[in-house]
């Protein structure tokens, strides 16, 4: 995968302005994942790959040889490249420093007088940082979008991203369904909340917000931790019931290359939640009954006929006289048909609601006894 933070972007920075490149040109698109301090000899045993070590040469201003000997095991060791402040302890960089570092082809900089190390670190560290995030985050949507054809394009994708994935890991994905929508930085605050919880039991979670929805994957390689995946975790459900949100669950422990067509279903799901009346803040597919078709239902000829044949008759109905029949109608859906129910949910009396509903059945034309008609309405309304 591309690193979009290179050696080239260090010499960039505000913080090394003025810096020189002495050797290892063709090697400024070596990726930078980290920046160090070097001061003392020994430093090779330390570095990471990747890295970028600034030194003032303090350890090595008595025998500038081993200054030279250090850059083959820099170079073995993949680090992206080295700066050295000079005048404090050394006058110049000798010449057979640069000359080895060319040999390599291992970039040497020269950097700027009045570079302060701290405030380079600081400032590199934020390019690195929202580099990372910006590389993982396109991963993840080309990893739910079905971008990449087999499981080794992703794992082959994965180095650099501080991923723990591999060809063995096991996911659970969740979208998050939402009542009301939310700006970014309230779904990034949700999933802080949410992933906290899960990583205490013991889960890699990650996420990314695509087409402005909230997708976030567990991952892990022990499957009884899938037993710690409760739909009755109090903290969890609170954190969702603050952001009058709900998980949508499809399938727990998934193959990575299973994860796109999970994520189809979710989509479907997340569509069928949104447009329901469920008042739970967890679901899973197989609670959703009759609600999960309403996605695959919502551009079919039923749609439209039901919506002309008996939404819109009672919406006219009530624009031309004040009254709430539809309002009346969802609520004795929502109370399972039961006038009683019904009546004191709306804080009205019970015969007003059955003179409602007499004049619903009159203007409809349908009979809410008939079982056909009571199902064929109620699914009307739920598409609309």
């Amino acid at each position: 995968m591309k690193h979009s933070f290179i050696v080239k972007d260090l010499c960039k920075l505000e913080s090394l302005q003025g810096i020189q490149v002495l050797a290892g040109n063709e090697q400024l698109q070596h990726p930078v994942e980290n920046i160090n301090v070097m001061e003392v000899p020994d430093i090779d045993k330390w570095v990471q790959p990747n890295e970028f070590l600034m030194t003032t040469g303090y350890m090595f201003k008595e025998n500038p040889g081993e200054f030279i000997s250090l850059i083959p095991r820099l170079k073995e060791r993949n680090v992206a490249a080295l700066g050295i402040k000079t005048k404090r302890f050394i006058e110049e960089i000798p010449s057979e420093l640069i000359q080895c570092a060319q040999a390599y082809d291992f970039p040497l900089l020269l950097l700027p007088e009045k570079t302060a190390f701290s405030i380079v670190i600081r400032e590199g560290m934020e390019h690195i940082l929202l580099s990372e995030k910006e590389r993982k985050s396109s991963f993840l949507k080309k990893l739910i979008t079905g971008t990449y054809k087999s499981q080794s394009d992703i794992i082959n994708a994965l180095p650099g991203l501080n991923l723990n994935y591999t060809k063995d890991s096991k996911f659970t994905i969740f979208i998050i369904a939402e009542k009301e929508d939310h700006v970014t930085y309230e779904k990034e605050a949700l999933y802080s909340r949410l992933a906290y919880c899960f990583r205490n039991k013991g889960f890699e979670c990650h996420h990314v917000i695509h087409q402005n929805h909230l997708v976030i994957f567990l991952s892990y390689s022990d499957k009884s931790l899938e037993k710690k995946i409760s739909k009755k975790d109090i903290m969890i459900l609170q954190h969702l019931k603050d952001y009058n949100c709900i998980i949508c669950e499809y399938n727990r422990g998934v193959s990575i290359d299973s994860i796109s067509s999970e994520y189809t279903y979710l989509l479907k799901m997340q569509k069928a939640v949104e447009s329901s009346s469920m008042s739970s803040s967890w679901v899973s597919f197989n609670e959703l009954g009759l609600y999960s078709a309403i996605p695959d239902m919502a551009d079919s000829l039923f749609f439209y006929f039901s919506r002309n044949r008996y939404v819109e008759p009672i919406k006219e109905y009530d624009r031309k006289h004040g009254t709430p029949l539809l309002d009346t109608l969802k609520t004795y859906f929502s109370c399972n048909c039961n006038m009683r129910d019904t009546a004191k949910q709306m804080y009205t009396h019970y015969n007003t609601v059955c003179h409602r509903i007499d004049k619903i059945e009159e203007i409809l034309g349908v009979d809410l006894d008939s079982f056909h008609d009571r199902c064929t309405l109620y699914l009307s309304l739920l598409l609309q």
